[in-house]
């Protein structure tokens, strides 16, 4: 019961994504900085609490803590790096990856029914 309030907050977001028409809530969905986040958002997850704890690590010598204006600023800091980082990450891994991949197409009339990956040239 105490995370109704979030599943009824995304529902109304899917909702009204989800209406006809192109309203404001529709282009703010489609704003070139959600996209962005929505492009590295992964990383972003797995990246965010590491890239925290190197920051304070380095600035403090200690695990983080959020008690003084200095530790906000290290949180924007800590945020910023694993942003950029992210970034980088989408850039040089990610986005070739994903270019890779388009490269190959399946063969489904490959013996045992499993699917052949072949790489087209």
């Amino acid at each position: 019961m105490s995370h109704l309030y979030l599943a009824l907050m995304y529902g109304l977001i899917l909702i009204l994504a989800t209406q006809p028409g192109d309203g404001r809530t529709k282009s703010l969905l489609r704003s070139r900085v959600l996209g962005f986040f929505g492009m590295i958002s992964y990383s972003l997850y797995l990246f965010h609490t590491p890239a925290k704890g190197v920051v304070f690590y380095l600035f403090r010598g200690s695990v983080e803590r959020l008690q003084t204006v200095s530790d906000a600023m290290l949180m924007i800091v800590s945020a910023a790096v694993a942003i950029l980082f992210c970034l980088a990450l989408y850039r040089f891994v990610e986005r070739p990856a994903q270019l890779r991949g388009k490269t190959f197409h399946y063969d489904s009339n490959a013996q045992d029914s499993n699917l052949v990956a072949i790489e087209r040239r």
